[in-house]
This record gives C-alpha cells, structure tokens and sequence, in this order.
C-alpha cells in the first residue's frame, strides 16, 4: 500500500535520530512523530535531503506537513525502550 499525501497534518516531533551504516557513514535521518490523533508514525528523510532538516527540526516542537507518503511496512517494527 502506498499513499500521497497532499493535505497538511499537524505532527509533534517525538524523536530524531541520525541513522548510519556499518562503516559508519551517514545515510539519512529518521523520526518519530504523532499527529492530534495521538496516531504515531515512523518517518525516515531521503539521503539526498536530510541534511536540510538537521537543525530546523527539533524534538517536542509541533510542525505541519505536506507532500508525503505513506507506506505499509509489517516487516519492521521500531521498538522503544
């Protein structure tokens, strides 16, 4: 299932977090954020853009977004400690 999204959705930014390979490359970032339906997603940025949410993201701070994607994804879970 794959989904565009064009309205905007209100989201908190619960935690970010740089993601790297084996070799310790930098690859992208990733989030997770929950909408005003306390519904919580997993975000991840292209490796191509993530370096323009590095210092403007923040986490706590609600943001609106637009223009994404929605995925299905059951073969991997996040799981927090």
């Amino acid at each position: 299932m794959r989904v565009n999204v064009d309205a905007p959705a209100k989201v908190m930014l619960c935690l970010k977090w740089d993601v790297s390979n084996i070799q310790r490359r930098y690859l992208n970032i990733d989030f997770i954020v929950s909408d005003e339906k306390r519904n919580v997603m997993h975000y991840t940025t292209k490796n191509n853009i993530s370096h323009c949410f590095i210092s403007k993201l923040h986490e706590g701070c609600i943001y609106l977004i637009q223009d994404f994607r929605i995925m299905k994804n059951d073969t991997h879970m996040i799981e927090l400690h």
